[in-house]
């Protein structure tokens, strides 16, 4: 990692007083690191050109105006599910690839308006659902620790994976992700960076696009905790956009100089202890058996495995719990939109059915009056012919109406047994029709035959 780039918020903003860099220079090393290593896949959208313009800026506030604001020269990446004004937000989903939102998300403007500079979109799980962002149109991101090649690298957690390798890498200060059970704090823990979930409500969600809208909040990825903090003090605070956070003034967070470690306690439940016989694993691997440990230590390790064999898994893991939850209104929502466009299907095809079935009954009737009409009579050739040639006619229209209704019927995903009762029945019409042509066609020959034959006695009896 080049050591400017793993600068601090306050180590950079000192470069730049002492005039050791600028803000246009610091930006373009960002953007030479974030190509350097793109393998990585931190980024779906490195923005050069909008990234200049806020360098830019901040050097004219810098050495210009002299009003120098809290971001100003800090290059930032974005996930790529929150909205940016003329810039793409795909949310690493084929769905969204050609989505540019009119409006800036809250969180985005927010670190515009205080400075910061766009590097670019970073990479996620597509619609956030997942938790190693591996699932984007773009292909998995890589933890810039341990990456060895197309075979052999590491996972960047997720879904906010791009924005912490994006941090870890250099190719910026700080990133925004979004967390709804861990995503900007699991890659974070991964990536070794500091990852920060606020409160629901401390920060204002206008602009993103979330996984879970009752949970998620937009998370904060930095180098360390001043930083996260600075980051947070920008961004925090209430908008009439979001009614869901919260209404008074956000007060600045301040960390004292000499905060104390050593009193802080870190409780771990005790259901987290490992089953015994993933102990007895390791402990064979030292060539160590657990009948030669001391009593109390198998006591220890019975009971461990005992409480271990009576918690459910799903209770450990709100990540679990939130992807299943997600998975299953998904799945939901997926069978309950297939159920509609096969009804919606039924009733277009029910009104069609309608249609062919008047259809089948005016020819019905037609039909018995031709029968009705000649039954009487002594059949001339000729006529029947004709009649015979409208019958084909008729024939041959609802043959074409009665194919577009079967096509129709084939498109939907039902089994041919369960074919409308109308559609079988104008079936088994179609067949007497055909059959009562047959019949026509025999009583035309018959009649022709019949009328030679006077011609014949005629001409000889002459």
């Amino acid at each position: 990692m080049n050591k400017l780039t793993s600068y601090t918020i306050k180590e950079i903003h000192k470069a730049y007083h002492d005039k050791l860099l600028t803000p246009t220079s610091f930006v373009d090393l960002c953007l030479q690191k974030a190509r350097q290593t793109s393998d990585l896949n931190a980024f779906v959208n490195i923005t050069e050109d909008v990234a200049e313009n806020h360098g830019i800026e901040s050097e004219k506030r810098f050495y210009i105006d002299k009003n120098i604001k809290p971001l100003d020269g800090i290059t930032v990446a974005i996930k790529d599910n929150f909205c940016t004004k003329n810039i793409a937000t795909t949310c690493a989903s084929e769905m969204l690839r050609s989505f540019v939102p009119t409006y800036d998300a809250t969180v985005y403007a927010r670190l515009i308006n205080n400075g910061a500079c766009l590097v670019g979109k970073s990479n996620l799980d597509e619609f956030a659902m997942g938790s190693g962002t591996v699932d984007s149109i773009f292909g998995p991101t890589r933890n810039s620790w341990g990456n060895n090649g197309e075979t052999d690298w590491r996972i960047a957690g997720g879904s906010s994976g791009g924005s912490a390798v994006a941090v870890s890498s250099g190719a910026c200060v700080a990133a925004i992700g979004s967390d709804t059970g861990g995503s900007t704090r699991n890659p974070a823990a991964l990536c070794g960076v500091v990852g920060l979930k606020p409160t629901y409500g401390l920060v204002s969600r206008y602009g993103l696009i979330p996984l879970v809208n009752s949970m998620d909040v937009p998370g904060i990825l930095a180098r360390n905790v001043e930083d996260a903090t600075r980051i947070l003090n920008c961004i925090a605070g209430p908008d009439e956009l979001d009614s869901t956070t919260i209404k008074r003034e956000h007060k600045p967070v301040k960390l004292e100089d000499d905060f104390d470690l050593s009193n802080v306690k870190i409780g771990i439940p005790q259901e987290y202890h490992c089953e015994a016989t993933i102990n007895a694993e390791i402990l064979s691997r030292l060539n160590v058996s657990i009948d030669g440990l001391p009593q109390k230590c198998q006591e220890l390790l019975h009971k461990a495995a005992t409480a271990q064999g009576v918690v459910d898994i799903d209770q450990l893991d709100p990540i679990a719990i939130s992807l299943q939850l997600s998975h299953q209104l998904s799945q939901k929502m997926t069978d309950e939109y297939e159920i509609l466009k096969l009804r919606q299907k039924n009733v277009e095809l029910q009104a069609e059915m309608n249609r062919n079935a008047r259809f089948l009954d005016g020819l019905r009737s037609e039909l018995q009056s031709s029968r009705d009409s000649l039954a009487g009579r002594n059949p001339n050739p000729d006529s029947i012919q004709e009649h015979i040639k409208q019958m084909k006619q008729k024939v041959a229209s609802y043959e074409e109406s009665y194919k577009k209704a079967m096509a129709k019927f084939s498109k939907l995903a039902v089994p041919e047994c369960e074919m409308p009762e109308k559609l079988r029945a104008q079936l088994v019409a179609l067949e007497t029709l055909k059959a009562d042509e047959a019949q026509w066609r025999l009583r035309a020959d018959d009649a022709l035959f019949a009328s030679r034959a006077r011609d014949t006695f005629s001409r000889l009896r002459r």
